[in-house]
């Protein structure tokens, strides 16, 4: 019997996205985001704003989150006091302390308080408005703990990244993994986190190898978000139902570790496959609209109409 999911966290398609985007205002951000994501919404981290904004500038700033490295977090948490909103979950993330470390020639052990402490802090902000706080631990660089010259640091990284994501939990946090390289799967669907986000564009089969560690996962009440929609390439020749057929091909897969195509569909989230800050605004835009498609064809599949 599978776990039940926490927080009754059902998303049934919902879009959301990675954190960063391509404007420099976090008013006109959180429009976008809001108009595309409105079921799980997130804060926008806007790099092009200031380089104090970048995902690794932002993770060493401070004791905590500012609003000269965080403008984005700062201007969502204000507008939430306004009133309870339509939506019961709202989205954060920060860089990871193996990502955080690689870049910046330190140790996870070295940054890791950073991390948490900016982490904990989104959490306690979100739940303080009255919404379930999902953060998102963001390691782009997890894939090169697969390298055997890091073989010492991939041990040493599995049992800290579990008792952070635990700590997380025990504020009230769902708790996310982005990964948007190739590899490293088994760590990332091992570590305790809710949600899995990768590269569904560009990793899908690679990714189902790992069926033995997704059946765990999926016992123990996880859930995906499809990065299915590119940021990268000639995103204008994507088509929606295309892109639909990958998810579906992943969902008859995983029938293998004894999950259903429903089952699935209950604990999937469609999202780009990474942060939007690297394309032109409207190409932002495009993306969305395209995540958008996907999650109504999707529902429309699954026959749901409601937002969960």
């Amino acid at each position: 019997m599978d776990k039940s999911l926490r927080h009754g966290f059902r998303p049934r398609g919902a879009v959301t996205g990675v954190g960063s985007v391509a404007w420099t205002e976090p008013e006109r951000a959180l429009e976008v985001i809001l108009r595309y994501c409105p079921e799980v919404p997130y804060w926008p981290q806007l790099p092009l704003r200031a380089q104090s904004e970048g995902m690794i500038e932002q993770a060493l700033s401070g004791a905590e989150l500012s609003a000269e490295s965080a403008a984005g977090f700062f201007y969502c948490m204000e507008r939430l006091k306004a009133g309870p909103p339509a939506f019961r979950y709202f989205k954060g993330q920060i860089t990871g302390p193996w990502t955080l470390a690689f870049q910046t020639k330190k140790s996870p052990e070295a940054v890791v308080d950073s991390v948490r402490a900016k982490a904990l802090q989104q959490a306690r902000e979100i739940k303080s408005r009255s919404l379930v706080p999902i953060i998102f631990l963001d390691e782009p660089c997890l894939v090169l703990l697969e390298k055997p010259a890091f073989q010492t640091e991939r041990e040493n990284l599995a049992p800290l990244l579990k008792h952070l994501i635990d700590e997380l939990k025990e504020e009230g946090a769902l708790v996310g993994v982005h990964h948007c390289a190739d590899g490293a799967w088994d760590l990332m669907l091992e570590c305790g986190a809710d949600i899995v986000h990768f590269d569904a564009f560009h990793f899908m089969d690679s990714f189902l190898e790992s069926l033995e560690a997704l059946r765990g996962f999926f016992q123990n009440g996880g859930c995906v978000a499809w990065g299915i929609v590119p940021t990268r390439g000639e995103l204008r020749r994507l088509k929606a139902a295309e892109l639909v057929e990958r998810i579906q091909m992943a969902f008859r897969k995983l029938a293998e570790v004894g999950q259903e195509p429903p089952a699935i569909f209950e604990r999937s989230l469609v999202s780009p496959a990474c942060g939007l800050a690297g394309l032109a605004q409207a190409d932002n835009v495009w993306v969305f609209e395209i995540c958008q498609a996907v999650s109504r064809l999707l529902k429309k599949q699954f026959s749901i109409k409601e937002k969960f």
